[in-house]
């Protein structure tokens, strides 16, 4: 958080308001440092105890939305860090392409954690490589995004989307239907904004997502892991077995062409984003589906039968749960 906001107070963007809102952290450091940053002009809220009809995440951006002054909104987690110029080249960006909305991919902090952040590649995939926009659900990320206050207010606010996961992609799928206001962008070193995010919060966040990030429907879970075994690890399959066993020379060169198509999209996504080195995506993806697949079959189980923390709380009701003991019957 410190980090954080001392790359936003170095921007040299003009009639910048910075606002911090502590929703309820189980750190007790977190309010300390947010008060130490008030003689830079940081202004601090302290959040609404949850309510149970909204998303916590959803709660609080509708509350720092509400004490905003701007014209222009952005949000943004903990692990991102801006260089100086990075917020008003994005709002250059903005009124350039005459947008209503931008969603930003920061590219991963050149460390040794980001080199092997997994979970981070494969969530990248799932928001890039599928064709999305067919579907008018463009792709979307909660960790950088700015639009115009009055139209995130004419789209119904976040009490439209009080209960979502991912408020973001309400509003992108709003402004996609508006001639095209909605665009998501790769991040660039044009740009200055990276992702710090440690693989530990990574895990999390992706069982805090995935499930929900197909409706919550154990048939859409069914349906995407056939189609990871039959589209992605088929084709590694076939290439070992084919070495072994006699599949036909088609078959093995057809699953060779496969591989080799999947492996070089997946690495041109791991570079692009700075997710993983060269060698990355030959080794990982394989490995990745798999791991991806044990989040979202774990996000599933938690969301239907047991608790998904976020920051300490429950932000699931399970529709499957087990009570441990009964009310005691009234004699009477």
């Amino acid at each position: 958080l410190q980090a954080c906001l001392e790359s936003l107070l170095a921007s040299d963007y003009p009639k910048l308001e910075i606002l911090v809102l502590d929703d309820c952290s189980q750190n007790r450091r977190t309010p300390e440092i947010i008060r130490s940053f008030a003689n830079a002009g940081v202004r601090f809220i302290q959040g609404k105890p949850h309510d149970p009809s909204w998303q916590p995440k959803t709660q609080a951006y509708d509350q720092l939305l509400r004490e905003a002054n701007g014209e222009y909104i952005l949000f943004c987690g903990v692990d991102i860090r801006f260089a100086p110029m990075s917020l008003r080249r994005l709002v250059e960006v903005l009124l350039f392409k005459r947008k209503t909305m931008l969603c930003l991919l920061p590219r991963c902090a050149p460390s040794a954690k980001s080199r092997f952040a997994v979970v981070q590649a494969m969530r990248y995939v799932w928001e890039l490589a599928p064709p999305r926009r067919l579907f008018q659900r463009p792709p979307v990320l909660s960790s950088c995004w700015v639009a115009k206050r009055k139209a995130l207010e004419q789209a119904g606010g976040f009490a439209a989307t009080a209960r979502s996961i991912l408020p973001e992609a309400h509003f992108a799928k709003v402004f996609s239907k508006q001639d095209d206001g909605y665009s998501f962008m790769r991040g660039s070193s044009r740009l200055g904004i990276v992702s710090v995010k440690p693989a530990r919060e990574q895990h999390d966040t992706a069982i805090r997502m995935r499930y929900p990030q197909l409706r919550r429907r154990p048939e859409n879970v069914f349906l995407l892991g056939q189609a990871y075994g039959f589209f992605i690890l088929m084709p590694f399959v076939l290439v070992v077995a084919g070495f072994g066993m006699d599949i036909g020379i088609a078959a093995h060169l057809m699953a060779a062409l496969a591989a080799l198509l999947n492996t070089f999209a997946f690495l041109r996504i791991a570079t692009a984003t700075r997710t993983g080195a060269a060698w990355f995506g030959v080794i990982v993806l394989p490995l990745g589906v798999l791991y991806d697949l044990v989040l979202l079959h774990i996000s599933m189980w938690r969301y239907e039968f047991s608790v998904v923390d976020w920051k300490g709380r429950n932000i699931c009701i399970p529709v499957m749960r087990a009570i441990p003991h009964l009310p005691a019957l009234d004699d009477k």
